[in-house]
């Protein structure tokens, strides 16, 4: 169980590290950004994106779904 919920964090967390540094940071940002650029701030964002994502699931441990938590 422990391992498929670190899969998902991962998979989304990498999902989401790729948009912004690809789509959003050398797309948009930053368009003359080398790859290292692009690479480090994937990195930093990403790393933003765990602890903004940590402090948020305690607060919705008792709710019953996510999408349930989200329709209200």
């Amino acid at each position: 169980m422990v391992g498929a919920i670190l899969s998902s964090f991962n998979s989304a967390l990498n999902s989401t590290t790729t948009i912004f540094s690809l789509g959003i940071y050398k797309g948009v940002l930053n368009k003359d950004a080398t790859e290292a650029q692009v690479v480090k701030s994937g990195k930093v964002f990403g790393w933003i994106m765990a602890i903004i994502t940590m402090i948020i699931a305690p607060l919705l441990a008792g709710q019953e779904s996510l999408f349930g938590y989200l329709q209200k």
